[in-house]
């Protein structure tokens, strides 16, 4: 696994991408709709397609999709009910049951 300044020294590693860029890059990555919105301060994603509905997105697809994007490979998963969050320096998002 890649220490943190291996994954920063990346090429592709964009210390600027807002949050407009992450939720493209995740419309593109899922082929679904994606929201972000700006609360307590950290960015939170939720996948709005139906068939998203109740759906779980395991530890180890995650980490592929963040390293896929080039950041570090520590992650936080939080569940709550069908709703689940998955935060990386700083990114937050999740899938909710509509």
């Amino acid at each position: 696994m890649p220490t943190i300044d291996r994954v920063k020294s990346h090429p592709r590693f964009n210390q600027s991408m807002d949050a407009r860029k992450v939720a493209r890059w995740l419309e593109n990555r899922f082929r679904e709709t994606v929201q972000y919105q700006q609360s307590t301060g950290r960015w939170t994603y939720r996948f709005l397609h139906k068939s998203l509905k109740g759906c779980s997105f395991d530890h180890s697809m995650m980490v592929d999709i963040f390293a896929e994007m080039a950041f570090s490979y520590s992650l936080d998963e939080t569940r709550s009910g069908n709703f689940f969050t998955y935060g990386i320096d700083g990114l937050y998002f999740g899938n909710e049951e509509l």
